[in-house]
């Protein structure tokens, strides 16, 4: 008996009220929890015959098998079996230390690699000059990595340091570690405060495919500053991260929390914390 008669038979056998894209996505989600993660499912136009329905009623089964991130659909290539969801999501701290993401993540059991994807010296545009509080012909160390957390990808960090302060970083090999604690170690990098900027953002073609994630698919965007003991910005970047497979933590200490006196005007509501990750 073919595969086509067994679908049209348990169609046959759902009661007339079950909407028929819903008949056809519990079928196709039985299908899809026996194949292995990345295996591609049949196209639009053989599921409309196999199902023998109208090609809205399979994007629309597709469609709710996407929600529940059981598929992913690539643009351009097709539907596959998405990969499994971590227990939880890896959730990035920002609480009263700069450790940076491969600290953070390891020091709580997570594997992280790193794919160095550009590594360069550039002159800084008007937003950098701003945020590094630098000049136009003083050049940048600019990083960008591709970081993966437990073998899958997770985010796509790009940094910008000043290469007068850190020369020679950009020969370094940043496929393993920290860079936070290189430019501790060897810079002797005193990483005193930084300001965080998070927003919402949707993934670009190119994104898509170094994060195995559909276009247009929601990214969560953190912009980072941090800050030495004089205030001045010595590192500034952004990371577009899988908005499925991220989270981020905040926790905010009240003078109260610090042991500080809000009376003698040591405590300022706006500006750069001290107490936070970077």
């Amino acid at each position: 008996m073919s595969l086509q008669h067994n679908v049209l038979i348990l169609l046959s056998m759902t009661t007339p009220p079950v909407p028929k894209y819903f008949q056809v996505q519990e079928i196709l989600r039985q299908k899809v929890l026996n194949l292995s993660e990345g295996d591609q499912i049949p196209p639009e136009l053989e599921l409309c015959q196999m199902f023998q329905v109208s090609r809205i009623t399979i994007r629309k089964a597709i469609e709710g098998l996407v929600q529940e991130g059981l598929l992913v659909t690539i643009q351009g290539k097709g539907t596959f079996v998405a990969r499994p969801k971590f227990a939880e999501k890896p959730r990035e701290r920002f609480v009263n230390q700069i450790t940076g993401f491969y600290g953070d993540m390891t020091s709580r059991g997570y594997q992280v690699s790193t794919q160095v994807l550009e590594q360069t010296l550039v002159f800084p545009d008007k937003v950098l000059i701003e945020k590094l509080k630098t000049e136009p012909d003083q050049r940048l160390i600019k990083i960008v990595r591709l970081r993966f957390v437990n073998e899958y990808p997770h985010h796509i960090v790009t940094t910008f340091l000043p290469h007068g302060r850190f020369g020679g970083i950009e020969n370094c090999d940043l496929r393993e570690g920290s860079l936070y604690a290189l430019l501790r170690e060897r810079y002797n990098a005193q990483l005193a405060s930084a300001r965080f900027v998070v927003e919402a953002s949707t993934c670009s073609e190119i994104e898509a495919g170094l994060l195995n994630y559909p276009f247009a698919a929601p990214i969560l965007v953190v912009y980072s500053q941090v800050f030495d003991p004089s205030g001045t910005p010595i590192i500034y970047g952004f990371s577009r991260l899988r908005a499925d497979q991220s989270q981020m933590e905040f926790e905010v200490l009240t003078p109260l929390a610090l042991g500080k006196n809000t009376s003698n005007g040591d405590y300022h509501e706006e500006g750069t914390a001290p107490n936070t990750k970077g």
